[in-house]
């Protein structure tokens, strides 16, 4: 399959080099058109069955030095220009990998799975595009390095880790993305939707995000503790008034005589509608962790679930968006299983767990230009599996 040579000018125009641009275009077309494994050598085969299109195309993608940042920001506008996205998602990718010096690589237990495995971890923040477009392009990522890539100079020069590259808790890393984000977009930021139940911890980016003013749905950890805030029913202790609350985790809260009892009445309704007993809601603020400021919970926050019966596991949200309808938020909760999908059609058609080398850069390289290939493939509408209706010109 051949790329528009227009697509591939703008997308990669910022990079120097004429071999860099020619490299990137043969990738670009390799993930595009090769069935099954998106190995080098397979890659390469779309251009050339020599043995030195094999050895430049891993040169172009694990030791250049260009930059992959300017390529996702003109990804960014290319898209924007197409469809106007409706959310910002967050997906989570975990790629297998063998042996202990692939750039990030950890052991990690996989609630999916049941079990740990040796993997990289990527977050990526995607564009979830209008209905009429269809589809959630990846247009940025960052791969987690566990506590021993800050700590082992050697391991970090072996992978080409970057100094500035820092080990951060996952919360740090959705919160850098969509800062980034914010930077590179036009317009008002959309909702943030993300289903982080798997994350370790989640409280300080739901009080970050809050703080920044940016609208968010998040699902949450069920050790997510929050400070139900109950219905005025005058001063503490006066007849009729509801006892104090304090911290508790958003299942045991939801789970709680007291709440199930206030669903009708005396706690604080968040939704004003819900649909067959789905998507009621509660204010809350999130708990104070020890040695943190009050108001830095300050920020009320909606508590809800997408259904709820004793002993359910339903996904547990936390939203700042207090006054969208329940059919609303449920349809922006839809969302995180779009974005499910989205990853699964990354690793099963474009390559996700596909990168075959060690470094930091080569990892970057990867994802970027598997993300170039997504969007192009969903947008284009010219991809058999993606294919969607060609939409406004560039």
């Amino acid at each position: 399959m051949r790329v528009e040579s227009s697509f591939t000018e703008t997308i990669f125009g910022g990079l120097t080099r004429a071999d860099q641009r020619h490299w990137a275009g043969v990738y670009l077309e390799g993930l595009l058109s090769t069935p099954g494994k998106k190995s080098i050598r397979r890659l390469a085969a779309t251009r050339s069955d020599e043995e030195s299109a094999v050895l430049s195309l891993q040169q172009f993608l694990n030791a250049s030095p260009w930059d992959w940042e300017p390529v996702l920001e003109e990804t960014i506008r290319w898209t924007e220009r197409r469809a106007t996205p409706e959310a910002w998602t967050v997906g989570v990718a975990l790629q297998p990998k063998r042996g202990q010096y692939s750039a990030g690589v950890h052991r990690r237990f996989v609630p999916t799975a049941g079990r740990s495995v040796n993997c990289q971890m990527g977050l990526g923040v995607f564009l979830s595009l209008e209905q009429a477009a269809g589809g959630q392009i990846p247009v940025d990522w960052r791969l987690f390095l566990p506590r021993p890539w800050c700590t082992d100079a050697k391991l970090r020069e072996r992978a080409r880790v970057p100094e500035q590259a820092g080990c951060r808790p996952p919360w740090a890393y959705v919160l850098d993305l969509v800062e980034t984000l914010a930077a590179r977009s036009a317009g008002t930021p959309p909702p943030l939707v993300a289903d982080l139940r798997d994350l370790d911890d989640v409280d300080p980016l739901l009080r970050e995000l809050a703080a920044r003013g940016q609208e968010f749905v998040i699902a949450v950890p069920d050790t997510q503790r929050v400070v139900p805030l109950l219905a005025a029913a005058g001063p503490p202790g006066s007849p009729g008034a509801p006892p104090a609350a304090g911290p508790a985790g958003v299942r045991e809260v939801l789970s709680s005589p007291a709440w199930q009892r206030g669903r009708g009445g005396a706690q604080r309704r968040s939704m004003a509608a819900a649909r067959h007993g789905r998507g009621q809601g509660f204010l809350v603020r999130t708990a104070s962790a020890p040695g943190t400021p009050e108001s830095a919970g300050r920020h009320p926050l909606r508590l809800f679930t997408e259904g709820w019966a004793q002993g359910d596991r339903s996904r547990i949200w936390l939203t700042n968006l207090l006054d969208r309808p329940a059919a609303g938020l449920l349809r922006l909760t839809a969302l995180a299983d779009a974005n499910r999908r989205t990853m699964d059609e990354l690793e099963s058609d474009f390559g996700l767990t596909a990168y075959e080398g060690r470094s930091y850069p080569g990892w970057h390289h990867h994802m970027t230009l598997m993300s170039v290939a997504y969007a192009y493939a969903r947008l284009d509408g010219s991809h058999p599996r993606c294919a969607a209706p060609r939409l406004l010109p560039a």
